[in-house]
């Protein structure tokens, strides 16, 4: 299979019967991605690429969804007509973002292929690496992982994705799509919120032998989120089937910036920066294990990643920072936190990875991100809002931890 992107999402193209004059200039870019699940599960696959295949048609090639509509039964499968209303958006929201996409690489693969009581599920990985000719030397990324169910008869009975967008649009009716469509209007002044913290801990951190801090290095932030923006680090768990690993990959990122030792053996001791132990400590950590919910919340799930913070008080062991309500003041290494359609929910978490423009007047073509579910590598956050989100900005600045009192400290991050 060949695979090209095109729009501001992943699609795949057969290497039978390329229109040769179309492609030449993305002729170099094609990646070949085959693997057992392909030939272990030849007609599944064949008919996961079709899917595919057809969506491309519709988005890029000028193509309709007549042959989708006349195959899936998509009347009668909720998810299998969202899935047709969001390609639908996704043509239009290509069209409205005016992006030119230069340098196009894609890759996709077969992860899992499942035997369920419905059928055979497929996970299937897709990702794209590209430039936007508008922002020749910003190289973006960007993927998204399908589950994809086929019957025995070779029909397409369900189909999800690890999309936390299409998770929260997936519950809801009569979907106005209009409103999602890419916003470039910066509505309203960005407002730091209250709570607003880290005063005294400079204070505190200068008892010798027993208060240590670390202070956040965003550039290894930054660096973390280049390395596993579309991939995933195997040290941790992923919970993109629990859910959405956005805030587990956030808390990655903010816990490398932090000093982390990238080592199974750190990871598991839930050494510093992790918050594991403390007197009045707000636990913040993750191991090689699932669920652990108390302590695992803060460092997996959106909302309460932000509590945290909110709720650290001077002389507590945890993580010190700031949160800012909007965008405006985004800045390298914050991790950006929306709301898609203002319920006062947060949804979703990105790393921001790039800024332009200055503090406190910065517009969502002026910030670049990167996450998990969906996997994107420095997306222009102008690409992926609308009307309807609503943002916040956690930044993080500083962790404490008392000295001796977790004994798989490195003092050398």
């Amino acid at each position: 299979a060949l695979v090209v992107m095109v729009s501001a999402f992943v699609f795949v193209v057969p290497a039978k019967g390329l229109d040769e004059n179309l492609y030449t200039d993305l002729k170099d870019s094609f990646a070949e991605v085959q693997n057992e699940f392909e030939t272990e599960y030849p007609e599944v696959s064949d008919t996961v690429n079709w899917l595919l295949n057809e969506r491309l048609e519709y988005l890029y090639k000028g193509g309709n969804l007549d042959a989708l509509e006349k195959r899936l039964d998509w009347q009668n499968s909720p998810h299998l007509n969202y899935f047709i209303q969001r390609t639908v958006f996704d043509k239009k929201a290509g069209e409205t973002a005016g992006i030119k996409y230069e340098k196009l690489r894609a890759e996709r693969e077969f992860l899992e292929m499942k035997e369920t009581e419905t059928g055979t599920l497929a996970t299937v990985r897709e990702t794209v690496f590209y430039v936007d000719a508008w922002y020749p030397n910003m190289r973006q990324a960007e993927g998204k992982t399908y589950f994809i169910t086929v019957d025995k008869n070779l029909n397409i009975c369900d189909l999800t994705t690890d999309d936390d967008f299409d998770r929260v649009m997936m519950e809801k009716e009569n979907v106005d799509w209009n409103q999602y469509l890419p916003d470039e209007t910066d509505n309203g002044e960005r407002v730091v919120s209250e709570v607003s913290l880290g005063d005294g801990a400079e204070d505190i951190a200068d008892q010798p032998n027993t208060i240590g801090t670390k202070y956040i290095n965003t550039s290894r932030t930054v660096q973390y989120a280049d390395w596993y923006a579309t991939s995933y680090n195997s040290k941790f768990p992923s919970y993109a089937n629990y859910g959405g690993d956005c805030q587990n990959f956030a808390s990655q990122c903010v816990w490398y910036g932090l000093g982390g030792t990238d080592t199974v053996a750190k990871i598991s001791s839930h050494a510093v920066p992790m918050v594991y132990s403390g007197s009045n400590a707000i636990k913040w950590y993750c191991g090689n294990t699932y669920w652990d919910y108390d302590p695992l919340k803060h460092w997996t799930v959106v909302g309460d990643f932000q509590d945290m913070i909110a709720d650290s008080t001077s002389g507590q062991n945890g993580l010190y920072g700031t949160v800012w309500f909007g965008y405006q003041y985004a800045s390298v290494g914050d991790v950006l936190q929306v709301d898609f359609d203002a319920d006062g929910s947060y949804d979703h978490s990105y790393v921001v990875v790039a800024v332009e423009g200055t503090d406190g007047s910065r517009s969502k073509s002026q910030i670049w991100v990167s996450c998990h579910s969906p996997s994107y590598s420095h997306k222009k956050l102008s690409d992926i809002s609308n009307s309807t989100c609503v943002y916040r900005s956690v930044e993080v600045k500083t962790m404490k931890y008392t000295v001796g009192e977790v004994t798989s400290v490195d003092e050398d991050n």
